[in-house]
C-alpha cells in the first residue's frame, strides 16, 4: 500500500490501476496504505465481486401498484400498465371513454373501469359493443304492437301504428265500425244497436249509415275496419250495396251480416220482400261471399237458451245466454259456401251463428236481428251484443 526506498514511503493509490481490483460495478476508494471496494447502487457483493440487485422483487421496485417494474443491470424502471398514465411510480386511470367512445360502436355505451373500459350495445342494438347491429324488433311478436297494427323498424327502435280501419296508439288498436241498416221503425232502434256495440268496449268508434236512403260508397267505407249490415225494411239499392260490400271485403274490410239482410219474403208467406236482402256480388251465393242464402223471414218464439255447437269458438267468447220470448227474428235460408254452424237457436234449432272462409279469410254471419228493441218490444234477451262483438272481431 506504500512505495519508496524504505527511507521514504508514499501511499500507493491502488484505485488508479485496474480499479484497484474491484468489480467493474464497484467503487474503489483509496485509503492510507490500502483501499476498499464497495458495490455500486443496484449491485450487491463484497466489492471484489458484485451481482445485480433485482429491485423488482421488493415492493414492485417502488413502482405504482398499477405499474410494471422492469429490472436492468444496476437498476430498474417503472412504467404504467395499459389503461393507466403516469411516470410508473404514480399511475392514474385513463378514462378511455373520453376519446372516440373508448373504441365502442357509436350505438354502444362505453363504461370506464379501473385500467380499462367495457362496451355494451344500446337498447335496440345487438353485438359485442365494439360492433352493434340494429335489432329488427318487428320480427318478433310484431314488435309488441297490436295484431291490428303495423310495426315499422327504425335504427335502434321501432314504431307501431294502427292499420287503416283501427284507432289507437299502435300498442292497442280498436276497430272502427259502421252499422249499415235499412229504414228503422224508430231512431231508438238504431241507437240501441250502437249502444250495444259501444258497450262492449271493443271498438274505437261506431258510426251508422241509413242504407234505405242511399248506398254507401267505397269512399264512405274508407277508414272503417268492419261493418254490420242488417235491415227491417228495404235497401235503397240492394244490388249496388252488394257490389260495394264485395269490393270492400276484397280490399280487406270485415263484413258481418245479420237479419233481415238475408230475408227475401215475409213471415209465414212466400210474398217477396222487395229489396230486403243484400243482392249484387256479395249477396249472390255463386260469388262465394254470403254464408246464408236469402230465405223466408221467420219470427217464432225462442224461449230456450241458445245451444253451442262449437263451445270453444271465439264467436261464443263470454256468451252465456241468448233467447227470445217474443219474435226470435231469423232467416230460414240455407247455408252455403261451406258455412259451419257455431250455435243454434235453443227452441227451433235453426242456425244462430255461422262461420266460413271466404277467399282465404274468416267470416261470420248472425242469424238474428241485431236490435234488442223493436217498436218498444224486447226482441232478444242475453248476450247478443257479445255475439255481435265476437263476429266483428272474428271476421278477417
Amino acid at each position: 500500500g506504500w512505495s519508496g526506498d524504505g527511507k521514504s514511503c508514499a501511499d500507493v493509490d491502488e484505485c488508479a490501476l485496474n480499479n484497484g481490483g474491484c468489480d467493474l460495478h464497484a467503487a474503489c476508494k483509496n485509503s492510507v496504505g490500502s483501499f476498499t471496494c464497495t458495490c455500486k447502487s443496484g449491485w450487491t457483493g463484497d466489492g471484489k465481486t458484485c451481482a445485480d440487485v433485482d429491485e423488482c422483487q421488493t415492493n414492485n421496485g417502488g413502482c405504482d401498484v398499477n405499474g410494471v417494474c422492469t429490472n436492468f443491470p444496476g437498476g430498474a424502471i417503472c412504467t404504467c400498465k395499459s389503461g393507466w398514465a403516469g411516470d410508473g411510480v404514480t399511475c392514474k386511470d385513463i378514462n378511455e371513454c373520453g376519446s372516440q367512445n373508448g373504441g365502442c360502436d357509436k350505438n354502444a355505451t362505453c363504461q370506464n373501469t379501473p385500467g380499462s373500459n367495457t362496451c355494451a350495445c344500446n337498447a335496440g342494438w345487438a353485438g359485442d359493443g365494439k360492433t352493434c347491429a340494429d335489432i329488427d324488433e318487428c320480427q318478433t311478436n310484431n314488435g309488441g304492437c297490436d295484431p291490428n297494427a303495423l310495426c315499422q323498424n327504425t335504427p335502434g327502435s321501432f314504431g307501431c301504428s294502427c292499420k287503416p280501419g283501427f284507432v289507437g296508439d299502435g300498442k292497442s288498436c280498436l276497430m272502427k265500425v259502421m252499422i249499415i241498416a235499412g229504414k228503422q221503425q224508430a231512431v231508438a232502434t238504431m241507437v240501441d244497436v250502437v249502444q250495444k256495440v259501444q258497450g262492449t268496449l271493443a271498438f274505437g268508434a261506431v258510426t251508422t249509415f241509413d242504407a234505405a236512403v242511399a248506398t254507401p260508397t267505397l269512399g264512405d267505407l274508407a277508414g272503417i275496419g268492419g261493418v254490420l249490415v242488417f235491415t227491417d225494411a228495404e235497401f235503397a239499392d240492394p244490388v249496388k250495396l252488394g257490389d260495394v260490400l264485395a269490393d270492400y271485403f276484397d280490399a280487406g274490410g270485415r263484413v258481418v251480416v245479420g237479419t233481415f239482410a238475408h230475408g227475401n219474403s215475409y213471415f209465414g208467406t212466400k210474398t217477396p220482400y222487395p229489396n230486403g236482402n243484400i243482392a249484387g256480388k256479395f249477396g249472390d251465393p255463386a260469388k262465394g261471399y254470403i254464408l246464408i242464402t236469402p230465405g223466408q223471414q221467420a219470427e217464432e218464439l225462442e224461449p230456450k237458451n241458445f245451444v253451442p255447437v262449437e263451445a270453444d269458438s271465439p264467436l261464443l267468447k263470454d256468451v252465456k245466454s241468448f233467447y227470445s220470448n217474443t219474435y226470435g227474428y231469423k232467416s230460414a235460408g240455407a247455408l252455403v259456401n261451406g258455412a259451419v254452424v257455431v250455435a243454434k237457436w235453443g227452441s227451433s234449432g235453426q242456425p244462430l251463428v255461422v262461420r266460413g272462409v271466404v277467399k282465404g279469410r274468416k267470416r261470420a254471419e248472425l242469424n238474428f236481428f241485431p236490435p234488442s228493441l223493436y217498436g218498444g218490444t224486447t226482441v232478444w234477451v242475453g248476450d247478443g251484443a257479445l255475439l255481435i262483438r265476437n263476429a266483428l272481431l272474428y271476421s278477417e
